[in-house]
């Protein structure tokens, strides 16, 4: 992101959250599951723990997000007196059952991009937006906008917006909405006044001029987007 991920990164505090993706093998998705509770329970507790999220829909139905966090970059440094018998324990249970294991990376929770995201929610509609080169601010600063326009109307919606660290060229960001009732919330009328009291609303603030370029926005700042929906695992979770 080079100098436009500057601005989001430079602040302080545990916002970071690092990502891995689990695909088990072909008819062993319950061997997967069965060894990862196991080790879960025996090296991440305390401040070292794991959620997970299974991802239901599109190209990478049936993987599971393995996330820790939130932590700081200060975290990483850390050291831990069981980091070889863990390593051990994985290799040894988990890995046989898993077919691949997709990158770790790492994600800075963006607060000025959220908008009521404090909301707890076991299932998840997310969007992950590719930004074009030189796009960043111009995507952010329309995100910001709707964060301002949802405040206004005092929206039911919510969501938390990441940005994907040490990205070069090719920056992402990744806006995770938080289905409190779950999926019905996706239906059609499920919040009837919402969208036309959004657009109102962003018109009253931002002029007509500029609700017709957010009309194209994605087209503009963005190179490519996925979409998918996921579900908290919480029996592969580390306990509260």
């Amino acid at each position: 992101m080079l100098a436009c991920i500057t601005m989001l990164a430079a602040g302080q505090g545990k916002t970071l959250y690092q990502l891995t993706i689990a695909n088990p093998k072909l008819g062993s998705t319950n061997a997967f599951e069965t060894a990862w509770k196991a080790h879960v329970q025996k090296y991440h507790k305390g401040d070292n723990k794991r959620t997970v999220h299974e991802i239901l829909s599109g190209d990478h139905a049936g993987k599971f997000q393995l996330i820790s966090g939130p932590s700081a970059f200060a975290d990483m440094d850390t050291e831990r007196p069981t980091d070889m018998a863990h390593d051990q324990d994985y290799d040894k249970t988990v890995v046989p059952a898993v077919q691949a294991m997709s990158g770790s990376y790492v994600y800075r929770h963006a607060d000025t991009l959220s908008y009521n995201g404090d909301v707890t929610a076991e299932k998840f509609f997310t969007t992950i937006y590719n930004v074009r080169r030189g796009k960043f601010n111009d995507f952010t600063a329309e995100i910001k906008r709707a964060v301002a326009t949802n405040k206004a109307i005092n929206s039911p919606n919510s969501y938390n917006t990441y940005v994907k660290l040490w990205t070069g060229t090719s920056p992402q960001i990744v806006i995770v909405s938080n289905l409190k009732n779950g999926f019905k919330q996706m239906d059609a009328g499920f919040a009837p006044s919402t969208s036309a009291a959004f657009k109102e609303q962003y018109i009253k603030i931002f002029g007509q001029e500029q609700w017709d370029k957010r009309m194209t926005a994605v087209m503009d700042f963005v190179e490519s987007s996925e979409v998918f929906i996921s579900k908290l695992r919480k029996d592969l979770s580390s306990a509260p």
